[in-house]
C-alpha cells in the first residue's frame, strides 16, 4: 500500500526540523546514573519530533512487512525508489525495539534527512506512485 500526497507531506513536514543545526534525536539518556555504564540498562529519551515522526512511520502505507529479509545499504539512499525507502524507514524504527539507542545514530549519521530528502526529490519529480 503506498501513501497519500497527504501522508507523504505529513512526513516531509519533519525535514526542516531535523535539519536545524544541532537538532539531538535524543533529550537524554536515563539509566546511567545506576550503572555508570552507556551498555547496562540505559534507554533513550527521544526528542518530541522523533515521537511524532515515528507515529506516522507505523501507518501501513510507510510499512514494509518483509524489511528482515532485504539487504540495506545506506549509501544506496540517493538512488533508492519508494519501496526501498519504506523499508529504511521500517528498519530504522523497528530496530529500535531491540537495540536501545539505534534511532539516535541513524538521525546522528544523516540517514533520516538523506530518506527524506530523496523522498523530496523524487515527489519533486513526480516519480512517486501515490494513492489517491
Amino acid at each position: 500500500m503506498n501513501p497519500t500526497k497527504e501522508d507523504l507531506d505529513r512526513l516531509l513536514a519533519f525535514l526542516p526540523k531535523f535539519q536545524v543545526w544541532g537538532f539531538k534525536a535524543v533529550i537524554k539518556w536515563h539509566g546511567l546514573e545506576q550503572t555508570g555504564s552507556e551498555q547496562e540498562c540505559a534507554w533513550p529519551e527521544y526528542h518530541l519530533d522523533i515521537d511524532a515522526f515515528v507515529d506516522l512511520l507505523v501507518l501501513e502505507c510507510w510499512n514494509d512487512y518483509e524489511y528482515m529479509d532485504k539487504e540495506m545499504f545506506w549509501y544506496n539512499i540517493p538512488r533508492a525508489k519508494l519501496d526501498e525507502l519504506k523499508t529504511y524507514l521500517t528498519n530504522f524504527y523497528r530496530i529500535e525495539r531491540f537495540c536501545d539507542g539505534h534511532m539516535e545514530k541513524v538521525f546522528d549519521e544523516g540517514f533520516i534527512v538523506d530518506i527524506l530528502l530523496r523522498l523530496q526529490e523524487l515527489k519533486d519529480l513526480g516519480q512517486l506512485d501515490l494513492k489517491e
